[in-house]
């Protein structure tokens, strides 16, 4: 094990059972210059970051607002790293992905876009990144049922546009790669019921979508009597079913 590996070892191993949280200021004043030059700073930050959330997170708790002896909050951002520790702010846009991660995964799962509006400086990188990201959390997948049974499954990105596919493209089922993002296609062309942008799914939080009806045709029914028709969306939580007059698209816990 090298100096840099030991180093963030020891930082895991006094959070490990801790009843108070260890000062990060106070190790990292304590580290030689060559780890430091390696970006030690940075990587302890990282680890505290998310320990600091298993650490204080409670489900329907209030955050609490006051902050530690260190000066950083009890469920911080990355960018409280950031302005703690200059050598942060080159991984703005990494810490901040793997802030979305933490708190996905042990805090209070915020809306993809919420998080990106709150970092304006890389708020367009991070609405690029994080649907893939929370998609790849939710580990889910989405089979379309005909006939009551399953025709087609395939893995759920963080974008997906569905509907009828167009010329050029290959038979339906499928999903595929276009110039606008993944793509399944649910109907030949013969099926005028289907248009070729019928809705889109986009996946805003761990767990959690967001249906938006892109088409003139039809409608779309979802959950409990819930019916979406053009230009209106709604968020569903995961697992849910997506229902298309006699075509079903069951978005379901899957393996990666």
């Amino acid at each position: 094990m090298d100096a840099l590996d030991r180093c963030l070892d020891d930082y895991e191993t006094l959070w490990r059972g801790c009843r108070k949280p260890p000062d990060l200021l106070s190790f990292v004043a304590q580290l030689f210059p060559a780890v430091i030059e390696r970006g030690a700073p940075a990587e302890l930050a990282l680890i505290d970051l998310e320990q600091r959330w298993r650490f204080y997170f409670r489900p329907g708790m209030p955050h609490p607002t006051d902050s530690a002896a260190n000066g950083l909050p009890r469920l911080p951002a990355w960018a409280d790293y950031c302005r703690l520790l200059p050598t942060c702010s080159p991984l703005w846009l990494e810490g901040s992905c793997r802030e979305f991660r933490v708190r996905q995964l042990f805090g209070d799962r915020p809306d993809y876009r919420d998080f990106a509006s709150a970092c304006p400086a890389i708020a367009a990188e991070l609405n690029q990144r994080l649907p893939a990201l929370a998609a790849e959390l939710t580990r889910a997948s989405v089979s379309v049922i005909q006939d009551g049974r399953s025709v087609f499954s395939c893995p759920l990105p963080g974008r997906l546009e569905v509907g009828r596919r167009r010329a050029q493209e290959p038979p339906a089922p499928a999903v595929i790669d276009a110039a606008g993002g993944r793509r399944l296609l649910i109907a030949e062309l013969t099926v005028t019921h289907i248009s070729r942008s019928q809705f889109r799914l986009e996946v805003v939080a761990k767990d959690r979508l967001l249906v938006q009806h892109a088409s003139e045709r039809g409608y779309l029914d979802y959950g409990l009597g819930g019916r979406l028709t053009k230009d209106s969306s709604c968020e569903v939580p995961v697992p849910c079913q997506l229902c298309l007059r006699d075509l079903v698209l069951r978005i379901d816990w899957g393996r990666r």
